[in-house]
């Protein structure tokens, strides 16, 4: 397939190119399945025969057993119905009438607090707007969004970033992290919307009987979701857009259908998530290029989303290249896998895009540089990259 990218290509940041040599399915030598291609990956995340195991499902799901577990770990009629139920709160419908307002006025708070300063780590504005738009969708609205923000972050410590004494310490951190966000975030929104229902998420589960330590655990996975990831979004996003003169231009000159495909195509390159974790409940069959595959019940499936996502059959030729415009099957989204697939699709896709577009439009039409390369990590608690010092300067304006 021939790719008619109308700007230069540029290769990904975040992680070196899979081997081309590397199977589209093997077993590793500790009985998981390493999953690779395109299709089989979609096979299996549509596929009723497969549960959650990423995001410690399987240790903290099992823990659970008295109480109602998150939509994450849910499968089955039960997921289903809750899916349908707050669906309505992440549709581009809801999204523009209900949501863009809280992303523009954030947006602009945060712009001019830039602007003021002079500079600033993108990487901690990203992290306010992303608790603040997710926020406002949850019904997180009793609290300080910058003291939000700082209880968000410390939900997903990072190993990788913590000094080796305090390791020792990160399962009381983590118990004393998720209470504290409790008790200062989640109760007071629970009190609040029991006595006012809002059309937010807090709201709406209550209705439905949830009890305190339940919206506990929907709060949390909403807020992984929705701020955790989506400020590594804004981040990467920014990153190419600020080191691609031409690609910021064209960027900031395009309509909104052009602008949201370069950001997903951004995020294709970039998935936020890079393995995508299953263990499958019955026997699985496979099938690709004519080949079956049998995958038994009970096993481990790891899926790699940084090599379906440049799966060559399905994304065609320059599948390691940021290219917007990349023609791709009707089947297919823009950001193809990175927000996963099936019933467990990430259900705020297009409120993650939407805000990380309000925001770059006003970032990148100042006079704005990279100061430095951002260092990048690896958090196992998500199975993703963090970026940080991700340092912008405000340059004067031409006279």
């Amino acid at each position: 397939m021939l790719q008619t990218c109308p700007i230069e290509h540029h290769p990904r940041k975040t992680q070196t190119a899979t081997l081309p040599t590397a199977p589209s399915i093997e077993q590793d030598s500790n009985g998981v399945w390493q999953i690779r291609s395109f299709m089989l990956c979609r096979q299996i995340l549509r596929s009723d025969n497969t549960r959650q195991a990423g995001f410690n499902a399987e240790r903290v799901g099992g823990a659970l057993t008295k109480m109602r577990q998150p939509i994450l770990y849910l499968e089955g009629e039960l997921h289903h119905q809750l899916r349908s139920q707050t669906a309505k709160f992440f549709t581009p419908s809801t999204t523009n009438t209900k949501h863009r307002g809280i992303m523009e006025s954030l947006s602009n708070e945060l712009i001019a607090r830039l602007e003021k300063k002079g500079s600033a780590d993108l990487s901690q504005l990203s992290l306010e707007l992303a608790v603040g738009v997710a926020a406002h969708v949850i019904g997180l609205t009793k609290s300080s969004r910058r003291g939000l923000a700082v209880r968000i972050g410390a939900l997903a410590l990072n190993p990788n970033t913590t000094a080796q004494w305090k390791r020792r310490l990160m399962p009381f951190q983590g118990a004393f992290n998720v209470l504290h966000f409790f008790y200062r975030d989640v109760k007071p929104a629970m009190l609040d919307r029991q006595k006012k229902p809002q059309d937010d998420l807090i709201s709406h589960i209550l209705g439905l009987g949830y009890k305190p330590f339940e919206v506990l655990g929907e709060c949390v996975t909403y807020g992984a979701a929705g701020m955790l990831t989506t400020r590594e979004f804004i981040s990467v996003c920014a990153w190419h857009l600020l080191e691609r003169p031409a690609l910021r231009a064209r960027y900031l000159i395009a309509g909104e259908p052009e602008r949201h495909a370069i950001l997903s195509e951004i995020l294709r390159l970039e998935p936020v998530i890079g393995t995508i974790k299953r263990r499958t409940t019955a026997t699985l069959q496979l099938e690709e290029n004519g080949q079956s595959t049998s995958i038994p019940a009970g096993a481990l499936l790891h899926l790699h989303t940084y090599a379906a996502n440049a799966d060559s059959v399905t994304v065609g030729e320059n599948a390691h290249e940021l290219c917007p415009q990349r023609p791709l099957p009707k089947s297919v989204q823009e950001p193809v896998l990175s927000f996963g697939d099936g019933h467990h699709r990430c259900p705020g896709s297009f409120l993650a895009i939407a805000e990380t577009d309000v925001f770059l439009q006003r970032l990148l039409a100042l006079p704005i540089k990279l100061e430095n390369k951002p260092s990048i990590t690896f958090n196992p608690t998500l199975d993703g990259y963090e970026i940080r010092n991700v340092n912008l300067r405000l340059e004067a304006r031409n006279a």
